[in-house]
């Protein structure tokens, strides 16, 4: 297993190679760069990102894929009571 933290936040970023909010843009896209070659070099690895679902990258796909759906959602209170939360699910369709 890998646990990348936020050194690779996501699946975005370790396709594209480019950290999102950075303060050292160069010094975290190399790291991203480590981290993803590090994981194509091991088959069987799991990565788990800061901020996504875990990880693996079979060896007939260009990229890694996601072992859990990705869900997306918002609670949000109109009022000061807090018994009227509602839900929002964000979440893409599947294509």
């Amino acid at each position: 297993m890998i646990f990348t933290g936020d050194a690779a936040k996501n699946r975005a970023e370790l396709v594209s190679g480019t950290a999102d909010m950075s303060l050292g843009h160069q010094a975290s896209s190399r790291s991203i760069t480590r981290i993803r070659d590090l994981f194509r070099e091991h088959p069987g690895t799991v990565l788990i990102p800061g901020h996504d679902a875990a990880m693996a990258w079979p060896d007939d796909v260009d990229r890694p894929i996601r072992l859990a759906p990705v869900r997306a959602g918002l609670q949000i209170w109109p009022d000061d009571d807090l018994s009227l939360i509602h839900d929002v699910d964000l979440t893409l369709p599947k294509d």
